[in-house]
């Protein structure tokens, strides 16, 4: 989608279907005009990921590392206990992040290895 009233227009088609789908929305990065859907089975979504692979591997969330680069990754990211942003994520991906003081950390872009100096910075 490209415009608000475009995003309201799927929302609008896809409430018939909220039984069977979950749509979430994201963007690709802060200064694109555009914004995308998931549409996926109820339940099903990183943040279920998360606390699924948690039980799983019977290791607390608040053990976990989760990073991100989108707002809506922070509805998995909270689950974590620390957390790191790529420093091209949307800005309130940035300020929560910040928020976790020590626990959150913001790395360079994937092209600069941003990945890589979060991962040194929490010494995985």
């Amino acid at each position: 989608t490209n415009t608000s009233e475009e995003v309201e227009k799927v929302n609008t088609i896809f409430e018939q279907y909220k039984k069977l789908t979950d749509l979430y929305w994201a963007s690709p990065h802060p200064g694109y005009d555009y914004r995308f859907g998931f549409a996926l089975p109820p339940g099903v979504s990183k943040k279920n990921g998360v606390l699924e692979a948690s039980k799983l591997l019977n290791i607390s969330c608040k053990e976990m590392l989760a990073v991100g680069d989108s707002w809506s990754d922070w509805q998995f990211m909270k689950e974590c206990g620390y957390v790191g942003a790529m420093s091209n994520a949307h800005q309130e991906l940035l300020d929560t992040v910040t928020e976790r003081g020590d626990n959150g950390v913001i790395g360079k872009t994937v092209l600069e290895d941003g990945l890589i100096e979060i991962l040194d910075y929490f010494e995985v």
